[in-house]
């Protein structure tokens, strides 16, 4: 995948807004949608769809580990 940063802010500490980035398929042509991380987890945006679906950062660990 090719993902890339589409609002950092200066300090490296996550604010409340959180740090978006934006994920493309691997040959870069295709944008598949963006991820939102934040102080109290991650929020994935599908495609252009302006409402995301969330995971707290507990649940996400659990589903990694």
């Amino acid at each position: 995948m090719k993902v890339s940063i589409t609002d950092f802010d200066v300090d490296m500490q996550i604010k409340n807004k959180g740090v978006t980035m934006a994920v493309y398929s691997p040959d870069g042509k295709t944008y598949l949608g963006k991820v939102n991380i934040t102080k109290t987890g991650l929020e994935w945006f599908e495609g252009k769809k302006q409402t995301g679906k969330k995971v707290k950062w507990e649940k996400f660990i659990e589903m990694m580990s």
